[in-house]
């Protein structure tokens, strides 16, 4: 075949989240599929993509790759001759009925197409992941224009004490000044934020305050410095009963604070650099997100050192990244890179260690624009399938918490303290 066939297809992006743009945009992403069909076996190495506008081009990169970025008139569009080779015949712009590309569209349709070419692999070109990615492009302009930017100020932290009032030795909990945000930091960089029983301690002090604080409503977890998040528990300080520490009784308290992070009811974000190895790695992995440096390791080191998690740290392991990949990382004891651990799921992003925490931070305004309520039922029912009994309990008592606010359940205490009998004819009895 001709390898340097060139794949065209043509779209405009509208204003709307109409029927016809989303035609479009499947006929775009189709052609990207065929792209990586055809680069795998080695026929082209070029896509063109077309949109109705004033005739121009514009390039990019994505993932290596040089893209055109070719505008045509709408009397352009139903024959296009490339070079010497035969003309091919596009679907003329009135079949769907699309008017001609106003010029502030140019940036949209650029963003569009670096925001598709660089999520879409060979290895998720399926028409699942088609249909997403169509739905994501679209819609996150959408929305930008009704609800702007995300905010991209500096944080300003104030240090943070719980009810208690004592101080903190092992973390440093902190809280964003006229934000819902809060940060624990394990500060052992010494020890490369490795755990304690006392660490652990303090961390649940922390969470706890994070949680019952009102004006909370996101949690970044981190490690102090740059060389790890956390590589897990103290070594130096292991018995054959546990961890211990200040003449403690030994113990695994970090147990507790994996069940704790996973039953609180805000999203609690890991925002990890260097290293995150043994049960630092399965304490990132109980968060609900992780934002990785591109310096941060990934791995679980427990059979090298008489140690494993045969809990969360096994069962979340293979619902993250797969049974297969589990068993890898836990019988193997390898460490994997950022891009390795995006790949196969384990974190949600990996971005440039200098932009760490504004990416993080980023992602916790984005959340706060959202519906508390919606995140706390989903952050549980996300759990349930894994937490058991425990999981169901966690989303059973948030249904009955949002029960608690109706005119319905309002009418029953109501009812009760009264000494009447309720009257619940008035209320709906929905299919």
């Amino acid at each position: 075949m001709n390898k340097n066939i060139v794949i065209y297809t043509i779209f405009r992006v509208d204003k709307g989240l109409g029927f016809e743009v989303g035609v479009a945009w499947m006929g775009l992403l189709r052609s990207l599929r065929t792209w990586f069909s055809y680069k795998e076996r080695g026929i082209t190495n070029h896509i063109r993509f077309c949109a109705f506008k004033e005739r121009e081009q514009k390039q990019l990169t994505c993932q290596n790759e040089q893209f055109s970025v070719f505008h045509f008139k709408q009397k352009d569009a139903p024959k296009i001759r490339i070079g010497s080779r035969t003309k091919i015949q596009l679907r003329a712009c009135e079949t769907l009925g699309y008017p001609m590309a106003e010029n502030k569209d140019l940036e949209t349709v650029i963003r569009r197409i670096a925001s598709v070419t660089n999520h879409l692999t060979s290895s998720h070109s399926t028409a699942a992941r088609e249909l997403a990615l169509c739905h994501t492009s679209s819609r996150n302009d959408s929305y930008q224009r009704v609800h702007g930017d995300v905010p991209s100020h500096d944080v300003v932290w104030r240090i943070a004490s719980d009810e208690s009032g004592n101080d903190f030795t092992d973390i440093v909990y902190e809280k964003a000044v006229g934000e819902a945000i809060a940060k624990i930091s394990i500060n052992r960089p010494e020890r490369r934020n490795s755990f304690r029983p006392h660490t652990v301690k303090e961390l649940m002090r922390a969470f706890s305050d994070a949680r019952d604080d009102s004006s909370i409503g996101v949690i970044i977890f981190t490690g102090k410095g740059t060389e790890a998040f956390c590589s897990g528990g103290d070594q130096a300080l292991r018995t054959q009963d546990g961890y211990s520490d200040h003449g403690n009784i030994s113990n695994l308290n970090v147990l507790d604070l994996q069940v704790q992070i996973r039953r609180l009811p805000k999203p609690v974000i890991a925002m990890v650099a260097g290293y995150a190895v043994g049960g630092g790695h399965v304490l990132h992995m109980v968060c609900d997100l992780t934002i990785a440096a591109d310096n941060a390791i990934f791995g679980q080191t427990g059979p090298k050192v008489g140690s494993f998690d045969a809990g969360y740290g096994s069962s979340i392991m293979a619902r993250l990244v797969g049974p297969k990949k589990a068993r890898e990382m836990w019988f193997l004891t390898r460490f994997y890179d950022a891009v390795e651990a995006e790949k196969m799921g384990l974190v949600n992003t990996v971005v440039p260690l200098e932009n760490l925490e504004k990416e993080t931070i980023k992602w916790c305004r984005e959340i706060l624009r959202n519906s508390p309520t919606a995140i706390r039922v989903l952050k549980s029912a996300l759990n349930a399938v894994d937490d058991g009994h425990s999981g169901l309990q966690e989303i059973g008592g948030n249904a009955t918490l949002i029960f608690y606010g109706t005119e319905e359940a309002n009418e029953g205490k109501t009812a009760y303290m009264q000494r009447r009998r309720p009257d619940f004819s008035k209320f709906n009895r929905r299919p």
